[in-house]
């Protein structure tokens, strides 16, 4: 029994020394190096109004003056305005007051910003980089109406990735249903915020 003791002694003796050995070397033993974290945030400077359309039955698009955008939405330029943007990673942050904000996966192709939209499980362009370090946000907004003979119906709504009013006058219309659309596409810039 002492000589299995004394032979396992010696084999434990032994490991622990090539182990020793073998954690002795002439370099340093560095942590793994963690990726920097890309953190950074831009505040509304100004926005644009680009273009103000009605589309009547998909045939007739009549260009209105910009200046009448707030006769057609009234203060939902306003509104939809995002007082911040918070960039982390692969992450964005729109902040609109102190208490609603929205969070999105994004993904960046070369100056073009993507917002990952999961009910489509599809990347969208939302707005893209300037060249003095500030970023323009697209804000599509609509009304639709659809009018029969039988119901009359109006949506309005507004989206980041909406680029042209023939985004949302896709569709086929019913027999003897008539549809209008009001387009608005408006640009906010942001900016690095003066410290």
């Amino acid at each position: 029994m002492n000589e299995k003791f004394r032979t396992i002694r010696q084999f434990v003796v032994l490991l622990t020394g090539v182990l020793a050995f073998a954690s002795c070397s002439d370099e340093p033993q560095s942590s793994p190096e963690l990726p920097p974290v890309t953190s950074y945030a831009l505040a509304y400077k100004s926005l644009e109004v680009l273009e103000l359309k009605q589309i009547q039955s998909k045939q007739e698009v009549k260009n209105l003056p910009v200046a009448d955008a707030n006769l057609y939405f009234g203060n939902r330029v306003q509104l939809a305005r995002p007082d911040e943007l918070q960039f982390k990673d692969d992450s964005l942050k729109i902040v609109r007051g102190k208490e609603l904000t929205e969070k999105y996966k994004v993904k960046w192709e070369n100056d073009e910003l993507f917002l990952y939209n999961e009910y489509t499980d599809a990347w969208e362009c939302c707005g893209k980089k300037t060249t003095d370090d500030g970023f323009l946000l697209n804000i599509g907004f609509f009304i639709k109406k659809s009018v029969s003979k039988q119901r009359s119906l109006t949506a309005a709504g507004q989206e980041y990735s909406l680029k042209s009013y023939t985004d949302v006058t896709s569709g086929e219309e019913g027999q003897g249903e008539t549809r209008s659309v009001l387009w608005l596409s408006v640009q906010y810039f942001f900016h690095k915020p003066n410290l």
